[in-house]
């Protein structure tokens, strides 16, 4: 299972338990990682006011900071 698919599966159970602020965060990190642009999730966490959505999305999705460089560094697109 990749890691793609858990984020997957976790925006899944984020949105059935109506955790939104994490369904979207795990979200963008999926988007991401698939070589796709995060914008409609900074975009769904404004529309919640909050100022700063990547930091949000950091702070509810820890830990892909550098696996999304790495993947960025290696080509931009999604890990075999």
């Amino acid at each position: 299972m990749t890691v793609v698919h858990k984020l997957d599966l976790a925006v899944r159970e984020f949105a059935a338990g109506d955790m939104r602020g994490f369904a979207v965060a795990a979200r963008a990190r999926a988007a991401t990682l698939r070589g796709n642009v995060a914008a409609a999730a900074a975009d769904a966490l404004r529309a919640e006011d909050v100022v700063a959505p990547e930091r949000m999305i950091r702070t509810l999705v820890p830990g892909f900071d550098l696996v999304t460089s790495r993947v960025l560094l290696a080509g931009g697109g999604p890990p075999a």
